[in-house]
């Protein structure tokens, strides 16, 4: 059994803390866009999105660091 590089284990780590926060600022992009073009079927299922990971993030404890 080999065992991977401590980097390889890091960067694991760090793609799985950052990528709840990088799919929170696409869909706020994609918000943002939507109400910017009064697109109001976009903003509301961007919305919902956004609320419906909030609610897993709480779910699983999820904690941001600041």
């Amino acid at each position: 059994m080999s065992i991977p590089p401590i980097s390889l284990l890091k960067q694991g780590v760090q793609s799985q803390v950052q990528s709840p926060t990088n799919q929170f600022q696409g869909t706020f992009q994609q918000l943002a866009a939507a109400l910017k073009s009064g697109d109001l079927a976009g903003a509301q299922a961007a919305f919902a999105k956004l609320q419906h990971g909030a609610q897993q993030l709480h779910f699983t404890g999820f904690k941001a660091q600041s």
